[in-house]
């Protein structure tokens, strides 16, 4: 297996190739085609760059289809808004940028410098993303659709989907790190619509079905008040879940379905939902005893 690291620098980029055993055997490298004194950086010239080095790296080896995954590391507080065709809405503000401005210190005096602490467990600053999305909601020419942190653009690059890391998340100043997921109270405070920010990162783990190891992928997609029938309304934990096919870690056909489960300590299955060729199958929780926690996330 070979795995192809990205690794996005403020000048250039570059792409390097190793075996599972940690043996580096091949690298490429290209600066952006940025102009002396440019602070910002155009997200296509990004874009092309990084696509040229995985080209020339992938040349570089004496068999591509050995290439099983591409990981990506950037700085953290820079982003790319993209209209909803997915195309840049600006360039990239660098993290070293100025984006002070008499709105973002508005707002952090309104909403409190603890609360964010307590939310972020950040001190908030103007470096972070959080300032540079203010500005670019009053200059961009359209609606942002989403801010996709750079790494995140360029995996939306590459497969359409728009995730993020927690560590990249919590770079915003707007993801709550206790409950690991956007804050209501911040993006509300901040007039920033939660669906313009990406979805949460995706996992893996393996679990036996049927005396077969099976790999099930999940996504958190947020917490949601969700009535379950006969048996009440709940406070719950929502997920995309995905399996894979029997044949390894390939989920382009495995079985998608949403969970969603009991948002405290005894993280009961409540409700599943997967959808067939018309419609959708639905199973939900019809009893419980013997908990050994308080069933608290049970509102009526």
């Amino acid at each position: 297996m070979i795995s192809l690291g990205i690794d996005i620098g403020g000048t250039g980029c570059k792409c390097v190739a190793f075996r599972d055993t940690g043996e580096q055997i091949a690298m490429s490298y290209r600066e952006y085609p940025t102009k002396p004194g440019e602070v910002n950086l155009n997200a296509l010239a990004l874009r092309e760059s990084v696509f040229f080095v995985i080209s020339d790296c992938v040349k570089k080896l004496d068999d591509a289809k050995q290439v099983a995954a591409i990981t990506v590391s950037s700085f953290g507080e820079s982003f790319v808004p993209v209209d909803r065709g997915g195309q840049p809405l600006s360039d990239i503000i660098l993290y070293f940028a100025n984006t002070e401005s008499g709105e973002f210190s508005r707002l952090i005096e309104s909403v409190g410098v603890e609360k964010f602490m307590r939310i972020t467990c950040v001190l908030p600053d103007a470096s972070y993303s959080l300032a540079k999305m203010l500005y670019t909601l009053r200059t961009a020419p359209r609606p942002v659709w989403k801010f996709l942190f750079v790494a995140s653009y360029l995996c939306f690059c590459l497969s359409g989907e728009t995730v993020a890391d927690y560590s990249l998340a919590c770079r915003s100043i707007l993801f709550d790190v206790r409950k690991l997921c956007w804050s209501d109270e911040l993006t509300s405070a901040c007039g920033i619509d939660p669906e313009t920010l990406q979805e949460g990162k995706t996992e893996v783990l393996e679990m036996l079905l049927e005396d077969t190891i099976r790999h099930l992928r999940y996504r958190f997609l947020g917490r949601e008040t969700k009535k379950i029938r006969n048996m009440g309304t709940f406070r719950t934990l929502k997920f995309a879940c995905q399996i894979g096919t029997s044949e390894g870690y390939s989920f382009t056909d495995g079985t998608e379905f949403t969970v969603w489960i009991s948002d405290d300590k005894n993280l009961i299955p409540l409700y599943i939902e997967s959808p067939v060729r018309i419609g959708s199958v639905q199973a939900y929780i019809s009893g419980y005893h013997g908990l050994k926690y308080p069933l608290s996330s049970k509102i009526k």
